[in-house]
């Protein structure tokens, strides 16, 4: 299963428009990985959340999760 992060904290919440939507990704990898389900990271660069690279790939190792999916956004109008 692969979950999107925007960024840590506060700016994947900004992204996503929903407090606390941060923490409730996170709980949802923790419960993949308790029923045995894989679960990676899939996370958009942008210019709004490239400071938070280096921390989603932390976060990477912290947890433990061996999956990750990074892609960037192509502007578009």
């Amino acid at each position: 299963m692969g979950v999107s992060l925007d960024g840590i904290g506060k700016t994947h919440d900004k992204f996503r428009q929903k407090q606390g939507s941060f923490s409730d990704s996170l709980l949802g990898i923790g419960l993949c990985r308790d029923h045995g389900i894989k679960a990676g990271v899939r996370f958009t660069l942008t210019q709004d959340n490239v400071q938070d690279f280096p921390a989603i790939l932390k976060l990477m190792d912290d947890e433990d999760i061996d999956k990750f999916y990074l892609s960037h956004l192509n502007y578009d109008g």
